[in-house]
């Protein structure tokens, strides 16, 4: 009860200010456009642990033609301890401590190749139709957080699909999915204040 009182009283602060100063004006809308920050509930605090790890995700359908683990080592070990600031370390045995956090995860390719009719310049400058062949990527990314304990603290899949991609560009097919998922990721595990529109009625 103590709590919801607050939360009231922190919200009239909030909300209060904007509210005279709608009313005091000779502005004739009947509602009150307000942004409120707020962090979102399923965010990860990466300050409390004494150690952060990172366990190579398990790749499924794995695409050819480009090596994407250095990508995505990358971006776990380097991007993400940037935006977090704090360091994250291959998991070996050695590394484990009881007050730790463990990122792991599965990353999944779903990739099917099709021939389609387009216009084509040919050698003499000519647009032409012709058969060329086009991927249509899925990925699926799956984070899990836990303790070394094994204690679960953030699950979730995120998915992204590209239609219609050049087979022999698999290195900018990937990247084009990869941060999408994993820019979605990112903003919902850090504790980034983010703003959500409430509209207040007036009389």
């Amino acid at each position: 009860m103590k709590k919801r009182y607050k939360n009231i009283i922190i919200f009239t602060i909030a909300v209060l200010p904007a509210f005279i100063a709608v009313s005091c004006s000779s502005v004739s809308r009947n509602h009150l456009s307000v942004r409120i920050p707020f962090t979102d509930k399923k965010a990860v605090d990466f300050k409390k642990p004494a150690k952060i790890l990172y366990k190579d995700l398990e790749i499924k359908n794995q695409p050819k033609g480009y090596q994407i683990l250095p990508e995505i080592k990358n971006f776990f070990l380097k991007e993400m301890a940037q935006v977090t600031q704090r360091e994250i370390e291959p998991f070996i045995e050695e590394n484990k401590t009881e007050d730790a956090l463990l990122i792991s995860g599965k990353l999944s390719f779903d990739i099917k190749e099709r021939s389609v009719i387009r216009k084509v310049r040919n050698d003499a400058g000519k647009k032409a139709k012709t058969f060329v062949s086009v991927q249509h990527w899925g990925m699926e990314f799956e984070v899990v957080i836990t303790g070394v304990d094994g204690k679960e603290v953030f699950k979730k899949k995120y998915e992204s699909k590209l239609k219609d991609a050049d087979p022999e560009k698999p290195e900018f097919n990937f990247k084009a999915l990869f941060s999408k998922v994993t820019d979605k990721f990112i903003k919902e595990v850090t504790r980034n204040k983010r703003f959500e529109q409430r509209y207040l009625l007036l009389r």
